[in-house]
């Protein structure tokens, strides 16, 4: 089934505060007989104002992206206290999509995962009154959250409405089962000013795998707006980042290659959990990877994930143990659920954003010298007026620099210093005249 471009809103049944109903369910809950509700595609549809949740998936190999989810209470008439988002849960679900979405303003969290081999990526998640993701194993042997890839996915203000520390935080883990969830990760993702910091845990949990995430719940990663309170919004808050972001070219590589060096079509990886093949889903194609470090690209046309196998549709060369990402941008991926294009940015959006100080002129010359506040380690990166980078100077060996602009065309461009530590040092704009 394709679900597109609809809006389903406000459905609920029972009383004020009771919790009851959904919105669309898909697939049951019950593990016997199994529902094979398999294979759907969900996708730009606005879910707003349901009973216990607006979006129910209880079934495997579904697509769900770009879509909005919220449910707070009261909004105008409408008569019924809002409760989580989204959920998943039940013995047929797990190994689905969730990418692109919006879960936002729910008075519970804004998902609810309790499902295993789930992937979430590039999907936002703020102002929910309880985490972001609420990552639970409910019932020992039927609900149990485990192995699940969460990835550059933003979280933003969560938790603020719970009392309980355990449902708190940009996600929160909890073991209602008597057994733990197991083996997640959540890795290149933002998490800022959520209450109780980043991640939250209710009971013992088991380790999960939590890495390079901007979890500096109290530092600013540079959102471009997050002064957005009305739900029927979608646009706002915009957790796009800033051109001066440290986020951006912070990722680190999802997994890495474990066959030997070679080239051709298949190769095994270390954990084949974060990619997807579409899954036979007309409209879903494979992902697009990249080999880390390389500009090297290609599709998935299958992943075993058994025998942690891909298969693309071209010829790559890998070394072993070299990284994998989705295709990216620039020197790295970026934190968080968006990727920042460069090539998009207005020149006035530079000038307010970045580029404040006054115009340096070179009338004539082939070569720019940087000095000043340089260190040995700083990076220089130039872009032109339409924010595509033109220039960058790799990791300077000393406290001077110099750029050859002989095959630089008359123009403004700008400049931006960071230190080793990806802190922005200095920036400028220069003018070029031939």
């Amino acid at each position: 089934n394709w679900v597109h471009h609809c809006t389903f809103y406000r459905w609920a049944y029972g009383g004020y505060d009771e919790h009851r109903g959904a919105l669309l369910d898909i697939g049951s809950w019950a593990s016997s007989p199994v529902d094979e509700s398999y294979y759907n595609l969900i996708e730009d549809n606005t879910f707003a104002y349901g009973g216990h949740h607006t979006l129910g998936v209880y079934s495997k190999y579904n697509v769900i992206r770009n879509n909005y989810f919220h449910n707070e209470t009261n909004p105008g008439n409408w008569s019924f206290e809002g409760y989580r988002a989204a959920i998943t849960e039940g013995l047929p679900g797990g190994v689905c999509l969730y990418e692109g979405n919006r879960f936002g303003f729910s008075d519970a969290s804004g998902m609810g995962l309790r499902t295993p081999n789930n992937i979430f990526r590039f999907n936002t998640f703020y102002r929910n009154g309880s985490g972001g993701i609420q990552v639970v194993s409910s019932q020992a042997g039927v609900d149990h959250a485990d192995s699940n890839h969460i990835y550059h996915n933003s979280f933003y203000h969560n938790g603020h409405l719970a009392t309980d520390p355990g449902f708190q935080g940009g996600m929160y883990f909890a073991n209602w089962s008597g057994a733990s969830p197991v083996g997640n990760v959540v890795k290149n993702c933002i998490f800022y000013d959520n209450k109780n910091g980043s991640i939250s845990y209710e009971g013992q949990i088991d380790p999960q795998v939590i890495e390079n995430n901007w979890d500096q719940n109290d530092v600013d990663p540079g959102f471009v707006d997050t002064s957005g309170t009305d739900p029927d919004n979608p646009d706002l808050p915009d957790l796009h980042l800033l051109s001066n972001s440290p986020c951006i070219d912070s990722g680190t590589y999802l997994t890495t290659v474990t066959s030997p060096n070679g080239s051709g079509t298949t190769f095994q990886v270390a954990d084949a959990g974060y990619f997807m093949d579409g899954w036979g889903i007309a409209g879903v194609q494979g992902d697009e990877i990249q080999l880390y470090g390389s500009t090297q690209r290609a599709r998935i046309i299958s992943v075993n994930y058994s025998t942690k196998t891909i298969t693309v549709d071209g010829n790559i060369t890998w070394a072993q143990n070299q990284g994998i990402n989705l295709a990216y941008e620039e020197a790295a991926p970026d934190l968080g659920a968006y990727e920042f294009d460069e090539s998009g940015v207005s020149e006035e959006e530079y000038l307010v954003e970045v580029f404040p100080n006054p115009c340096r002129v070179y009338q004539g010359e082939n070569t720019i010298t940087f000095s000043g506040d340089l260190s040995a380690g700083d990076n220089i990166k130039v872009y032109d007026m339409s924010g595509k980078t033109i220039h960058d100077s790799g990791e300077l060996s000393g406290a001077t620099y110099e750029w050859g602009v002989s095959d630089i065309t008359s123009g403004i461009y700008f400049f931006v210093v960071k230190s080793s530590a990806g802190e922005k040092k200095t920036s400028g704009k220069i003018a070029v005249i031939r």
